[in-house]
């Protein structure tokens, strides 16, 4: 398991934001938000609830080669 971050900072306020973050080949993304997810892999992603990804997203998309992240509006 590959566990990823990404960091996005604004220096000032911004709207109508979206972020494309590209897998490597042959990753696929892990839905950890399924409550078939074993609670071991929930520790290891650092997701403990459904809400890891929700700082400031107002939409997440996971594709087979990417996800996108979108925001209406992110503060510095």
């Amino acid at each position: 398991m590959i566990v990823g971050v990404v960091k996005v900072i604004v220096d000032r306020e911004r709207t109508a934001v979206q972020v494309k973050d590209y897998l490597p080949a042959g990753a696929s993304l892990l839905n950890t938000n399924f409550n078939t997810t074993s609670q071991a892999v929930k520790d290891i992603s650092g997701n403990s609830n459904s809400t890891w990804w929700r700082s400031g997203w107002s939409h997440t998309e996971q594709r087979d080669e990417m996800m996108y992240l979108y925001a209406d509006f992110l503060s510095p």
